[in-house]
């Protein structure tokens, strides 16, 4: 039986009025719900945005233009479905066939067989150290089935205990910057898929706090404990 992958019947059937919310959709679902699982489509929001809008805006002037608009329409139809395609195989790759994490993208799912995933435990024994000047390198085991290593820095204090990172990979932040508590200065991400991750042109004599996060098909691992060192 085929393994569970993003419908392309599904969205290359739609009528010309609903492609548009669809992309719309998958645009919500891959790059503002949710960033830690999907840290590096192939489209950065900004081009994907593009494709719609300039489907949008093409889509009316053929609808009160007529026929001589309708080339331009149909460019810019094709674009937008191959941006979909790009993303669609971007998905499938991090989904590893479980169709809630290509639901959450947007997309709907084909019948299929689900993935054997697990969700990734928290990150265990994390590396820390100086690099060059105003430097520092951090790096987290590797581990079997994850498909992203996400990293987080502070400066000046670690994160307050009631922030954490939620099942579909969402950062919270309860009450963050509201009342009296610890004076963080920098907060930094590293969303590429690497273990190894370099900070640089940090500050002298700081202190710096370093977590982790797993990500896979299956969902995002619980943070790290920090750890911490003082840049030089």
């Amino acid at each position: 039986m085929p393994i569970v992958k993003c419908s392309r019947n599904y969205y290359k059937r739609l009528k010309v009025d609903q492609l548009d919310n669809f992309a719309g959709e998958v645009e919500e679902g891959v790059y503002v719900n949710n960033p830690l699982l999907f840290p590096l489509p192939p489209l950065n929001q900004a081009a994907f945005h593009l494709l719609i809008t300039t489907y949008d805006t093409t889509r009316a002037a053929y609808t009160g233009g007529g026929s001589l608009q309708k080339g331009a329409f149909d460019n810019a139809k094709a674009a937008l479905l191959a941006g979909l395609d790009e993303l669609a195989d971007y998905v499938d790759e991090v989904a590893n066939g479980l169709a809630a994490t290509i639901t959450d993208a947007g997309f709907a799912a084909t019948k299929g067989t689900r993935s054997s995933a697990v969700k990734p435990a928290q990150p265990m024994n994390i590396f820390l150290k100086r690099g060059i000047a105003l430097q520092l390198i951090a790096e987290c085991p590797k581990i079997t089935g994850v498909n992203s290593c996400l990293c987080i820095i502070t400066q000046g204090a670690p994160l307050p205990v009631e922030i954490g990172i939620t099942a579909d990979g969402k950062l919270v932040l309860p009450n963050f910057g509201i009342g009296p508590g610890p004076v963080i200065a920098v907060i930094g991400f590293d969303f590429s898929e690497q273990r190894v991750k370099v900070f640089s042109n940090l500050t002298h004599d700081a202190t710096y706090y370093v977590y982790f996060v797993y990500v896979n098909a299956a969902g995002v691992s619980p943070l790290s404990e920090p750890v911490s060192i003082v840049c030089w």
